[in-house]
């Protein structure tokens, strides 16, 4: 984990991005570029490849007072989804999260601006391989017989519907452009990730898709927020064992899963870094570790491409 989103991106994508700081820097202006001087807004889409399931971060050279809203909408689909925007460096950034199983093709941005002026772009959504995995239900939960199995598939909807009520408010801004790994770095200051995000757990009748990503964490490691947020769930769940849910606002959650104790109360305030809870193995869990989702407005994305798009590494 220790590149940046800025070493996965092509020579022309740092190219774009360059730019967009020059004309900030030479406007001079750190608290907002006034639209009328730049005659075509310049906007930045990363990363550079997409693919389903990703976040997708649309950089603008201009501060977020100048927009009046922008949305996206996929060839594949009639509906269009509104954009939250949010100061970014020198500029303004929003995101759109794309489903792990969303139709591949071609999308297009549109931003609406107070001086009139309209900006748009095409990106392309390609497929993501999902690989399978066999993984035999725990005998924390009941074991792998067929009737555990089924009956595992209806716990996991129900804890999925109960998850889907944490809402972000997407009203209140981010805070900030800077965000931190879950979990305290080595003595060499990596983190690491053991399981990655949209691969398939098969077992038997029980299909599970890992909308997340693992980080390698012994029982009792600090969970950290990673960002300033409002806790909007502290809870145990049968399949996802002890979970706090928190919102930073621009309809972004994160989700902190198998905790072996929550720290934190719902409605509770925290800024990054704070301590969540501890790392454990309750739920569906074949050993200690802590699992993190992130949802964009509902939809769990890539957490490893999250990080590379606000550089965390």
């Amino acid at each position: 984990m220790k590149r940046s989103w800025r070493d996965n991106v092509s020579a022309w994508g740092l190219w774009e991005y360059a730019v967009v700081l020059a004309v900030l820097a030479a406007i001079g202006l750190t608290g907002g570029v006034t639209l009328k001087y730049l005659p075509t807004p310049l906007l930045v889409i990363e990363p550079k490849t997409i693919l389903q399931g990703d976040p997708v971060m649309f950089i603008v050279a201009t501060s977020t007072e100048n927009i009046i809203d922008g949305k996206v909408t996929a060839r594949s689909s009639k509906n269009s989804a509104t954009l939250h925007f949010f100061p970014f460096h020198n500029g303004t950034a929003a995101l759109y999260a794309i489903d792990l199983n969303q139709a591949t093709g071609t999308a297009i941005v549109q931003i609406d601006f107070k001086n009139g002026l309209t900006i748009s772009k095409n990106f392309n959504i390609t497929a993501r391989l999902k690989p399978h995995e066999n993984l035999a239900i725990p005998a924390q939960l009941g074991g792998n017989s067929i009737a555990n199995q089924h009956r595992v598939v209806s716990v996991l909807a129900s804890d999925n519907y109960q998850l889907s009520l944490a809402k972000s408010n997407t009203k209140q801004i981010l805070a900030s452009s800077t965000f931190n790994f879950p979990i305290p770095r080595d003595s060499k200051g990596q983190v690491h990730i053991t399981d990655s995000y949209g691969y398939v757990r098969e077992s038997g009748a029980a299909e599970i898709t890992h909308r997340g990503i693992d980080f390698h964490a012994a029982t009792g490691t600090p969970v950290l927020s990673i960002h300033d947020g409002i806790v909007r769930q502290a809870t145990y769940y049968e399949v996802y064992g002890n979970t706090v849910v928190v919102d930073h606002g621009s309809g972004i959650l994160s989700m902190y899963m198998h905790l072996n104790d929550i720290g934190v109360h719902v409605g509770q305030e925290v800024r990054q870094g704070q301590l969540l809870g501890h790392s454990g193995e309750t739920g569906y869990s074949e050993g200690p570790h802590l699992h993190l989702s992130i949802r964009v407005d509902g939809i769990s994305i890539d957490p490893a491409v999250f990080f590379k798009l606000f550089n965390v590494k």
